[in-house]
């Protein structure tokens, strides 16, 4: 099934099945069987965005949801959205959002 969908699909299917795992674009290619420039252009090319930048923003968006859905502490969720510190997610949930986690 996979195999006839477009590349920008399958990187994006990819990511959403393991937004919760540590991504690169190393990891990515290996795993479809693309060279990481081919790739990463491509996406590019397909999405307007890079593609750490898109996986940035979904880890971000899961995170506020998370915020707003679950009764998980701020720090958890930072950890779980890959960032090493509370502080680091707020600083990065400011900009995303022009408000903090805890609002």
């Amino acid at each position: 099934m996979m195999d006839s969908m477009p590349l920008t699909e399958k990187v994006l299917l990819y990511i959403e099945n393991n937004l919760d795992k540590k991504l690169t674009l190393e990891k990515i290619a290996e795993e479809l069987h693309y060279s990481k420039f081919y790739m990463a252009r491509t996406f590019k090319e397909d999405t307007g965005c890079t593609l750490y930048k898109y996986i940035r923003g979904r880890r971000m968006d899961e995170a506020a949801w998370k915020l707003a859905q679950t009764g998980k502490s701020i720090a958890e969720i930072a950890l779980e959205a890959g960032y090493s510190s509370q502080q680091a997610f707020t600083q990065a949930f400011g900009c995303a959002y022009q408000c903090t986690p805890q609002e």
